[in-house]
C-alpha cells in the first residue's frame, strides 16, 4: 500500500460538516478504488484541505479522486515518518507544506526548539515536495522554527484534523 497526498484549496471554503458530508458520499468511490481515508486536515478557514490516503499505488488513489471530480494537481505519493513519542494526528492543528525534503530528523530536532512538536512528516516520493503536520498552537510560531531551520514553506496553516470518527 502506497501513503498519497491530496493537497487543493477549496472555493468556495467548507465547514468542518461539510466536509464530513462529501466524505461520507465519497467512500463509495474510495472503496471502489480500494482507497482508505486515512485523515484530512481542513483549514481553520476551510479554504484549503490536505488529505491523507492508503492505496494500492498512486494511480488508484487518482481514479478515484478523478471520479469524484477532483482537480488532481495537488494528488502525490510519500513516505512517512513520525518521531518517536510524537503526539497523536487528532492533536495536529497546524499544516506546513513544503517545496523541499528536509532531514526528518533533524527538521524535528529544530522544530521542537521553537515549541512546535512534528506529528508526521510526509516526502514525496519524486523528492520535489513534503508536507508537515504539526501541534503548535498558532501558524506564526511554526514558520519563525522552520525559519530557523532555514527552510521557506510554500504554505502554513491552522486546522482541524478530521477522519472517520467525526462523522
Amino acid at each position: 500500500m502506497s501513503d498519497v497526498i491530496y493537497a487543493r484549496p477549496l472555493d468556495p471554503p467548507t465547514s468542518p460538516s461539510e466536509f464530513m458530508e462529501f466524505a461520507k458520499g465519497a467512500s463509495g468511490c474510495l472503496d471502489l478504488y480500494r482507497v482508505q481515508w486515512k485523515k484530512s486536515f481542513l483549514a481553520s478557514n476551510g479554504a484549503r484541505v490536505l488529505c491523507w490516503y492508503r492505496a494500492p499505488d498512486a494511480e488508484s488513489a487518482r481514479m478515484a479522486l478523478r471520479q469524484l471530480g477532483s482537480d488532481l494537481n495537488g494528488v502525490w505519493s510519500g513516505t512517512p515518518w513520525q518521531p518517536d513519542g510524537a503526539p497523536s494526528l487528532d492533536e495536529v492543528d497546524v499544516v506546513a507544506e513544503l517545496d523541499t525534503q528536509p532531514g526528518a530528523e533533524t527538521l524535528a530536532d529544530s522544530l521542537t526548539k521553537g515549541d512546535v512538536d512534528l506529528v508526521q512528516h510526509v516526502a514525496s516520493v519524486d523528492g520535489k515536495r513534503s508536507v508537515l503536520v504539526l501541534r503548535a498552537g498558532d501558524s506564526q510560531g511554526v514558520v519563525a522554527a522552520l525559519d530557523a531551520a532555514g527552510l521557506d514553506p510554500r504554505q502554513v496553516w491552522r486546522c482541524t484534523p478530521l477522519s472517520r470518527r467525526n462523522q
